[in-house]
């Protein structure tokens, strides 16, 4: 988790909020179990790491902020909670991101976003260029560096 949350990298923060979603899914072990008092450490990190997803500049990973936004203020600490672990920008980008969701709701996923249940399907990013693969081998002598 705070592995996607640091990086500056849109498919890496991307991948690190889907994660919390898929493997760590809030609507599964509970809204309360993530903000208890007995989870402090865990708690820090959930809600550091919602901070800097909503912040996110890849629009995928800002729509998985909000959607864990959306389960964790269910909870009846979560206003409380988030003041705690967070300031400044990232508690405005909360408290934004909260109203928003009040108001507009979750909205659609931005056109690029596929189920976090269902594997990625290929982007043109994502596809290798074989052609440029196998000029580059042919000029450099094939598997052998041209010995």
């Amino acid at each position: 988790m705070q592995v996607g949350a640091g990086q500056r990298g849109g498919g890496l923060s991307s991948w690190g909020s889907t994660s919390v979603i898929s493997s760590a899914n809030p609507n599964a072990i509970g809204t309360t179990t993530v903000t208890s008092a007995s989870s402090q450490a865990i708690t820090e990190r959930v809600i550091v790491a919602l901070g800097k997803f909503l912040l996110d500049s890849n629009q995928e990973t800002r729509y998985y902020g909000r959607r864990i936004l959306a389960t964790l203020q269910q909870s009846p600490d979560f206003d409380r909670i988030v003041s705690r672990y967070l300031s400044g920008q990232m508690l405005r980008a909360v408290r934004e991101a909260t109203e928003y969701l009040r108001t507009k709701g979750l909205g659609e996923p931005p056109t690029s976003v596929v189920s976090a249940s269902c594997p990625k399907t290929a982007t043109a990013s994502d596809q290798v260029d074989h052609s440029l693969l196998q000029s580059r081998s042919s000029s450099a002598g094939g598997l052998g560096g041209g010995l």
